[in-house]
Parts: structure tokens; C-alpha cells; sequence
């Protein structure tokens, strides 16, 4: 009779084993959420003819409410000198600032700067870099300064919005979307002055809620669109853009042809084609972005439209106001029952990737104001399935446990609220039933057995 080795036995034993297996699930999460302060204003207070530092308040880019006591520093009522200075990170802003409940009655070198310290508006001044100094009168037993501000980080987004919004986010090219405007529908023409005082009442011709992630108020974005015998007239109202930025801020007007698409280009350096404003409208209360458009239409015509068309056109605003859209790049794939984690600030974005080894784990779209968004699971890698979404407003307040069915779900982002999201993911990995652990043990014993066998000869 012919011996079966113990080899045989081995690799038999192994075979029954893998029908034997069975799955399990492991939890892996992605953590978004935690803010990183970009710099700090240093406060000082002039006492006995010096000025002492106070301390120091840090900031990110959105605009935050903190406090800082000078109980230390001011013994008496009355007239107070502060002293402010910006250091570090990019962009910085100012929105107010109270010292025991009242509002400075001077500001030095800054105009209108008692008014746009005087109320939590987004009326803001310029403080990258800058120290300004002010004057309190008060006889208010509180002693505590409060500062709205903001700092941005020195790499922003330069993603800018575009409308129809469905272009966000994406080249413009002849398969983007377009408003139809048909020429002579809307005799007119613009004064190029910033002021918007011959469209302001009118009927605008795109009106686009515009969610930013940047720090800038959230708010709509108007467009008017005229022409006369000789000019295409296009105003637009950028509400979200409450900042002068020099040469980032602009925006566009594309005109859509057979051959391509038109762009025409409008900001501080750029004046072919029009020119930019920072003014007060009917639309916000506070200074914010304008812009006025003045297109010959010989151009237009020159460059493959027809007369008799209606007009293809579509626009872009971007002013270091723009939309949220996180990209999150993860490192490696995970792996077995692995946590994986990334940072990142969320304030009402308008897409949200995840990304890793080349797939999108999920993405958020932003379908209508005032901040629903729904997560739709685009594609994961093998295995991978999102099971739940929780998150958590920065004031700490439970805002969202969901659990998922049919790939996706709606949750409520308030505006100017940031929010630390947690994605539980799920991945099946093999095990085994029990009898599959028994024949496991089986096997290891008799693959020891095999091992001992074949030193003891080896010694021999």
C-alpha cells in the first residue's frame, strides 16, 4: 500500500479549509474637522506713556468672536488707547472690536474705521500686516476686549464660482452649461462708475446663492445682462466678496461659439473689457465686490457669433471668496481594521472629495440653499462601503448621526457653522467559521510535526 506523505496531508487539509472561511467587517473612519490658526493679533494697551503687550489672540480664516482681558492694564475709567498688530498667516480682517461693551469712538488712519468696527456686519477693514491703534471712552466696570477677525493661511483655494453653478469646480469649454440671453431683450446701457444705480431695481438676469468656504459671508450673486446698438452691457453684484484683494479679485463673462468659448476678463489691472468696484448696493450691507462689463459686440461677432443667435453665456466671480471644495488626499489605502484620519476645516463646502489610490470614496454636492447637502457615495475601493456620517458643529452641538440606506443622505449645514464630520466606512475581510478554526489548529500541529521531522533527518 502507498504511503501518503505528510506533505499531501498538508496541502489536502488546506484545500477543505478555504471554502471553511467566511467575512467579517471592520470600522474605519475619515475625521474631518479641526481648525488651524493661521496667525494672531497682539494686543497692547498705552499706559504710563508705554505701550505694554497685553497678549495675543490667534485666528483662522473664519471670522471668529475671542476675548482677552486687560483688567491688568486699565485702572481707571475713561479714555483707553489700544494698539492692535497683525502678524503672520495671509490675508487678515477686522470686523469689530469692543472694549467693555463699547466700540472704539477713534481710529487712526483708517477710513470709515469707527464705522466698520462698530457692529458684527462683515463691514471689515484691511489688518495683514498692519498695526492700528484706537480710542475707547468708557466707564464700564469690564475690562475684557472682544475681537471678530480673521486671518486666511498663505495657500488658499483659487477655485472661483461659476454660473450656472453646475460649472463649478470645472473647465469651461462648449459642454459647460449657459443662460440664453436673447440681444435687443433688454435695451440699456452701464455708466462704468461702480455704482450699479442703473440696474439695482431691476429684475437681475441670474440670481445664484453662493455658499463660501473661505471665510467671506455667504450670500447671492446677481448678474444683469443688457445691450444697445453697439455694446453688450453685464453687471454683476458679488456679494460673498467683502475683501479688496488687488489683483486676486475678478471676474468673468464667456460667450459660447461653434468654434470655442469666448472669455472676457474683468479685475484691478485688467480694464479692456470694464471695470471693478467696492462699493455699498441694496443687495448687503456692507463694502463688497462689484463689477461692470462693456463689450462691443463687433467683437462678439468677429469671433463666431451671428447676429440672429441668442447668446450663450455663463460667468465666474472669485475675489479670495470662493467655494468650499475640500480635496482630501489620503496616503495609503486602509487595511484590515486600520483607522485612517485627515484634518480639514468644513464651512458649508460645496464639493467634498475624498480621495485615495485614484478613487472618490465619496462626494457632497450642494443642490439648494440655505445648506443642505447630499453625500453620495461615488465609488470605494473593493470592499469598502460607507455605513454612517456623524457630525459635530464647532460649538460642540450633536448636529447629524446618520445611518445610511440606498448610498447616501441630507445633512444640514448652518451657515457659518464649521463641523468636524466623521465617515464610518465598513471592509469585509476574511476569517473563518469554526470548524475552519479547527482544521486550522489541525493543520499548524501537523505542519510543526512535518518541520521536527525533517531537522531530526537533516541532524542524521
Amino acid at each position: 500500500m502507498q504511503r501518503i506523505s505528510l506533505k499531501k496531508i498538508i496541502f489536502v487539509l488546506a484545500i477543505i479549509l478555504l471554502p471553511l472561511m467566511t467575512f467579517t467587517k471592520v470600522n474605519s473612519t475619515v475625521s474631518t474637522g479641526a481648525k488651524l490658526q493661521s496667525g494672531e493679533f497682539i494686543i497692547y494697551v498705552l499706559k504710563d506713556d508705554n505701550w505694554q503687550k497685553a497678549g495675543s489672540l490667534s485666528y483662522d480664516k473664519l471670522f471668529t468672536e475671542k476675548e482677552l482681558s486687560l483688567e491688568n492694564y486699565i485702572n481707571e475709567s475713561g479714555k483707553v488707547e489700544i494698539r492692535i498688530q497683525e502678524v503672520g498667516g495671509g490675508a487678515a480682517h477686522i470686523d469689530s472690536v469692543f472694549l467693555g461693551g463699547v466700540h472704539p469712538v477713534k481710529v487712526r488712519d483708517i477710513e470709515d474705521g469707527v464705522k466698520k468696527l462698530s457692529r458684527k456686519d462683515f463691514d471689515v477693514i484691511d489688518a495683514f500686516g498692519k498695526t492700528i491703534e484706537m480710542t475707547f471712552n468708557t466707564k464700564d466696570i469690564d475690562r475684557t476686549l472682544k475681537l471678530i477677525a480673521r486671518i486666511e493661511s498663505t495657500n488658499i483655494s483659487k477655485i472661483p464660482f461659476q454660473f450656472p453653478l453646475n460649472n463649478t469646480g470645472k473647465l469651461m469649454d462648449t459642454n459647460s452649461q449657459f443662460y440664453s440671453y436673447k440681444l435687443n431683450s433688454a435695451r440699456g446701457s452701464l455708466k462704468l462708475d461702480g455704482r450699479l444705480s442703473e440696474v439695482s431695481n431691476k429684475k437681475p438676469f441670474f440670481e445664484e446663492y453662493s455658499w463660501t468656504g473661505t471665510g467671506h459671508p455667504s450670500g447671492y450673486t446677481y448678474g444683469w445682462v443688457r445691450n444697445d446698438d453697439k455694446n453688450l452691457y453685464v453687471a454683476i453684484d458679488f456679494t460673498p466678496d467683502n475683501t479688496m484683494d488687488g489683483d486676486k479679485d475678478y471676474t468673468k463673462v464667456y460667450i459660447k461659439t461653434e468654434s470655442g468659448v469666448i472669455e472676457y476678463k474683468v479685475s484691478v489691472p485688467e480694464l479692456k473689457w470694464g471695470r471693478p468696484g467696492f462699493s455699498y448696493t441694496n443687495k448687503a450691507t456692507y463694502q463688497h465686490k462689484i463689477y461692470e462689463f462693456k463689450i462691443p459686440l463687433r467683437d462678439i461677432y468677429e469671433k463666431g457669433v451671428d447676429k440672429k443667435d441668442e447668446l450663450q453665456i455663463a460667468f465666474a466671480a472669485y475675489g479670495t471668496a470662493g467655494p468650499n471644495q475640500i480635496d482630501i488626499i489620503l496616503d495609503a489605502q486602509p487595511q484590515n481594521a486600520e483607522t485612517f484620519s485627515y484634518t480639514s476645516d468644513i464651512l458649508a463646502p460645496t464639493n467634498f472629495n475624498i480621495i485615495n489610490s485614484g478613487p472618490t470614496f465619496y462626494q457632497q454636492f450642494t443642490p439648494v440653499p440655505p445648506g443642505t447637502y447630499v453625500f453620495t457615495q461615488s465609488s470605494t475601493p473593493p470592499g469598502w462601503t460607507l455605513t454612517a456620517i456623524t457630525c459635530v458643529n464647532h460649538l460642540g452641538a450633536d448636529n447629524s448621526v446618520v445611518n445610511l440606506a440606498s448610498g447616501s443622505v441630507t445633512i444640514p449645514f448652518a451657515e457659518g457653522d464649521g463641523y468636524n464630520c466623521t465617515f464610518a466606512n465598513q471592509k469585509s475581510i476574511p476569517t473563518m467559521t469554526q470548524w475552519g478554526m479547527i482544521i486550522f489548529i489541525l493543520l499548524a500541529g501537523l505542519g510543526a510535526v512535518y518541520y521536527l521531522r525533517r531537522q531530526k533527518r537533516a541532524e542524521s
